[in-house]
């Protein structure tokens, strides 16, 4: 297609440039050139003659934009013109004449090998592929003449250049061509290129004609100079790739491209410089690579502002504590933030699957865990355990709370399914301790605000391919929730300002939609930047989709498949046909930079090569992030019968982990002599004892309190069955020798016969399960007593009788002998009303 077509558009450098600025940013711009794919070409003409010199560039209209921008870094002005034919007199005879521009000299083979060549200044790097354009010529008074310039890259990091010259003069003057040849060598072999020579071209109608339109089809007849790009990729590299942002603003800048295209270099790049410059950043790396990267080229001064958030740490990882418990404002405060994050986690594909219901579920849980002075793991409990629930009910201080729980079980008996969906939002966290730990940390947890007052960053290392892609996206979510929202908290009245923070989000469609659009929206208010990456426009949900078109004020285009390059094209405003022809060409690390706002045209950007990663300095950023936030062990959750064991235990020493647990809990502290109950852990414990029996007392409570707590500092834990009403059928508890490894495989059977024969119950309830009847009032009425026993007789079990004094223990004592009963079935306990303990 001939250069002069209307999809075609031409600038002209004004005669005002200096003459070295012009052939920088010639050279700068064959240097992009050589990048792009073979369809593209530039022609570059330079004419002199009344009324004077002038230089101009013609090329598709996108292109030649993208190329435009190398002038104004070099600070030529340039203006758009009309791309009609070159400016000459009318023919005259005999004068007009026309040339080509030959090498003489070999010519190296276009596809050779790349060799890798030493860092070199920037007047070196130019010097080889300088165009020979560079300034105006002195020709003598009267002599019109013309030198164009084809260049068009070979696919191969190269460019052809094809040159011919134009000539004319006034009747009688000398040949043109001559007058102009022994300029052309004076420059230096054409500044780089090889010896080249003149070869002359008849004139005549269809040379004029091909030269006016910029047609290339004879002239591609001649030898074209191949112009060496072993530099390409590396000038531009020189520079600072990474946003340009100040102090008082950060861009949000959005990137496109495909996997291996460059994205995580540019994302490394630009976290490494706020790093060496101290200023805050937080990382989302869901891949797992783009954390070690960005350590690379760091001091150890400079690793040492970073804090590393990763579930997959084998040190153990610090995390993020979304619940701390409390009460009053910042409380409150914590629960709405909290809320919000799982609020964020329903919002797919423009629908958010969230109602009243969920959100009051789980209000009202929270509210329970913080006055419990729990974690997302008490969370958990609550949601899945009645038992904790009655244990909450008893203990709230909260009508509204109670009130709340008193008619949940009503709820529940009509919707089983009432706290599924709630307990969904937690699922994923709770089955799995290494990501709870980063939410739910067990020692402190790390402060934001803090660690960005500092001039520290955050890298969240979350690799999909070890926890999963839900766990990386729960996790991506929650964490930034909670970053984003501690930035939108107003600073207290004289505190310094907040330095900005840049977010800079790898693969930023595992996000929840919903917070990624308030983050675009919004943060720019608050200080807050972000940096997001993602492969194509449709990857992003189309809420996240339209803030990052509407909110970011740049965008970067990467290497692009052809399926979807046209449409993404439009987010640079390239055209449809150079995009599809443009972005799946660029090589690795080339990108098309288009940013919003006046004198910021589009440009071709080239980010530096990704560094070697290195393994050593990750495990050592996590083995340090891990001891400076005292990161305790990883352990599972200890069995809810053994901090039950636990809790009826104290003041006894033991529990292990069962006791980290009430003080997790907020159930137990540290006394002077070891653990003790807190009031709430007194609650708990009394709570234990509560059977929901309607006729139910104080003193029948106090009774079982007092016999669970002695078995409990046995080993034994004193199972309370649930009873809607009186039931004449089922004890007040009950207690199995073996378990529940009766109905196991017979060698479970047979080592739990083993370990229990052994046991101070055994010879106590001479090898039988046993059957609490407490009783206060039911003592003096011996068909009571009676029907005990008649009851443990049934099960082939042993009986034991509570009473609160000896009166009414002397009074079972004789409605059993009435009745028959030996040692062998039953025994009496007296425990004082108090139940403090002793028997």
């Amino acid at each position: 297609m001939p250069l002069r077509s209307p999809s075609f558009a031409a600038l002209s450098v004004a005669p005002s440039n200096p003459p070295e600025r012009v052939g920088e940013a010639l050279a700068r711009a064959t240097l992009e050139l050589a990048r792009l794919p073979r369809e593209s070409a530039l022609l570059a003409e330079e004419r002199q003659g009344p009324p004077g010199w002038e230089l101009r560039l013609t090329g598709r209209a996108g292109l030649l934009e993208l190329l435009a921008a190398r002038f104004s870094e070099c600070g030529v002005d340039v203006a758009p013109v009309a791309t009609g034919p070159a400016h000459f007199p009318d023919r005259v005879m005999g004068c007009e004449e026309f040339a080509v521009v030959e090498p003489v000299a070999p010519v190296e083979p276009v596809g050779r090998p790349e060799r890798a060549i030493e860092p070199a200044t920037a007047e070196e790097r130019l010097g080889p592929v300088a165009v020979p354009l560079a300034e105006p010529r002195a020709g003598a008074a009267g002599l019109w003449f013309g030198l164009q310039t084809h260049l068009r890259p070979d696919g191969r990091g190269t460019v052809e250049l094809w040159m011919r010259l134009r000539g004319a003069g006034p009747p009688g003057s000398a040949s043109a061509v001559e007058r102009i040849a022994p300029e052309l060598g004076a420059r230096g072999s054409l500044q780089g290129l090889p010896v080249a020579e003149l070869r002359s071209i008849r004139p005549g109608g269809r040379t004029r004609r091909e030269w006016e339109s910029g047609a290339v089809r004879r002239f591609r007849s001649a030898r074209p100079f191949t112009v060496r790009s072993d530099l390409v990729g590396r000038l531009l590299a020189a520079g600072v790739p990474g946003p340009a942002e100040g102090s008082a603003e950060l861009r949000h800048t959005i990137c496109f491209g495909a996997s291996g295209s460059g994205k995580s270099a540019f994302l490394a790049e630009i976290a490494r410089e706020r790093v060496r410059a101290g200023r805050p950043s937080v990382v989302l790396d869901v891949h797992g690579s783009l954390g070690p990267e960005l350590l690379a080229g760091l001091t150890e001064a400079e690793r040492r502002r970073m804090v590393a958030i990763d579930p997959t740490s084998p040190f153990g990882s610090p995390g993020l504590a979304l619940l701390r418990g409390g009460s009053g404002p910042a409380a409150e405060l914590e629960r709405a933030q909290l809320l919000a994050a799982f609020r964020r986690l329903g919002a797919r594909d423009g629908e958010v699957y969230w109602g009243f219901r969920i959100d009051r579920v789980l209000d009202c849980f929270l509210a329970l865990t913080q006055e419990s002075g729990g974690d997302l793991r008490a969370l958990g409990g609550l949601l899945t355990d009645p038992h904790r629930r009655e244990l909450a009910r008893l203990g709230t201080r909260s009508p509204t709370l109670a009130a709340f729980l008193e008619e949940l079980p009503g709820l529940l008996r009509r919707n089983p399914e009432f706290l599924w969906p709630a307990t969904a939002r937690l699922g994923r966290l709770l089955l799995s301790p290494r990501l709870l730990a980063c939410v739910a940390p067990r020692g402190p947890g790390i402060e934001p605000l803090a660690l960005f007052a500092a001039g520290r960053s955050l890298i969240l290392r979350l690799p999909i391919g070890e926890i999963g892609p839900e766990g990386a996206e729960l996790l991506a979510t929650l964490l930034l929730t909670r970053v984003f929202l501690e930035l939108t908290r107003p600073s207290p009245p004289g505190a310094p300002p907040r330095p900005p923070v840049l977010l800079v989000l790898d693969e930023a469609h595992r996000l929840s939609p919903h917070l990624l659009a308030d983050m675009l929206g919004e943060g720019r208010k608050f200080g807050l930047g972000v940096v997001a990456a993602s492969q194509y426009p449709d990857r992003l949900d189309p809420q996240a989709r339209a803030a990052a078109a509407g909110a970011a004020n740049r965008h970067l285009l990467f290497r692009l498949p052809r399926a979807v390059a046209r449409e993404t094209g439009r987010w640079a405003g390239l055209d449809g046909a150079l995009a599809e022809t443009l972005l799946p060409s660029l090589p690795p690390g080339s990108c098309v930079e288009a940013v919003v706002g006046p004198r910021a045209p589009r440009r071709l950007r080239s980010v530096a090569p990704p560094l070697p990663a290195d393994p050593s300095a990750w495990s050592e950023l996590e083995r340090r992030s891990g001891d400076e936030f005292d990161v305790e062990p990883a352990e599972g959750e200890p069995p809810e019968e053994e901090v039950r064991l636990a809790l009826l235990r104290l003041p006894t020493p033991g529990g292990g982990s069962a006791t980290g647990e009430l003080r997790r809990r907020g159930w137990a502290n540290e006394g002077t002599h070891g653990p003790e109950l807190t009031r709430e852990g007194e609650r708990a414990a009394e709570a234990l004892t509560w059977t929901g029996a309607v006729r139910e007392s104080a003193a029948h409570r106090a009774l079982l309190l007092g016999a669970a707590r002695i078995l409990a500092r046995r080993g034994y834990l004193l199972e309370l069955p649930r009873q809607g009403g009186f039931d004449r059928q089922m004890p007040d508890g009950r207690w199995r020798q073996l378990g529940h490894s009766a109905t196991g495989r017979p060698q479970d059977l047979a080592a739990a016969l083993d370990t229990a024969r052994s046991g101070w119950a055994w010879k106590l309830f001479h090898g039988k399960d046993l059957f609490v009847e407490a009783e206060v009032s039911g003592a003096l009425r011996p068909e009571r007593i009676r029907h005990g026993l008649a009851k443990a007789r049934r099960e082939g079990a042993f009986v034991l009788f509570l009473v609160p004094d000896a009166r009414r223990a002397r009074r079972v004592r004789a409605a059993l002998a009435a009745a028959g009963a030996t040692r062998s079935e039953t025994m009496v306990w007296t425990l004082p009303s108090a139940a403090t303990g002793g028997a």
